[in-house]
């Protein structure tokens, strides 16, 4: 039970290792890329005959990480860390790249956000609108200067009413005379 229990909470561990919102970003160049590229970094050996690295991109907009492997001293480091604000700035300039919009906290895909604006707009549902129009506690004040109909009389309202009640009542009578009289012998 306990060596399970373990087991479990070191998946959790490992599992909540993989995000990198808590983890230190640097800004370095590689050697093969003309641009500056936002790194974490996973693994580094500075011993003597091992100068090597491995680095995961700051890219969270990928579904799958990347990562580079390499020597170190191929690596260009321009800042060490890099600045919250700046990987914010850059975070939400990736996604926006990738055609993704942030909506009330949340990225979303710049097309569903067309469409969901679109079909407010066909639905009258305009938020500018909405802001604009307040809503009224009274009731809408109706022309005085057109005269109402008159109002329909008892035969008119219920006339239709009675024709449906005596139709059906024949009809069963008649079903019951076919169906449950017996012709006499």
């Amino acid at each position: 039970m306990f060596h399970s229990s373990l087991a479990i909470l070191v998946a959790f561990l490992s599992v909540g290792a993989g995000e990198t919102g808590d983890r230190p970003t640097a800004i370095v160049k590689f050697p093969d890329e003309e641009t500056t590229v936002a790194v974490f970094w996973e693994d580094r050996q500075r011993q003597a005959g091992k100068d090597w690295c491995r680095v995961q991109y700051d890219e969270p907009w990928l579904s799958q990480p990347r990562y580079w492997k390499g020597t170190e001293s191929d690596v260009t480091v321009v800042r060490e860390p890099e600045r919250p604000a700046d990987r914010e700035r850059r975070i939400r300039e990736g996604w926006e790249k990738v055609g993704f919009i942030e909506v009330n906290g949340q990225r979303v895909s710049a097309a569903e956000a067309q469409l969901a604006d679109r079909a407010r707009e066909m639905a009258g549902l305009n938020r500018e609108a909405a802001a604009a129009t307040p809503l009224a506690d009274e009731a809408p004040v109706q022309d005085s200067s057109v005269p109402l109909p008159p109002a329909p009389g008892f035969l008119k309202r219920w006339g239709a009413h009675a024709a449906v009640f005596v139709c059906a009542a024949l009809l069963l009578a008649v079903v019951v005379r076919v169906l449950f009289v017996v012709p006499g012998k």
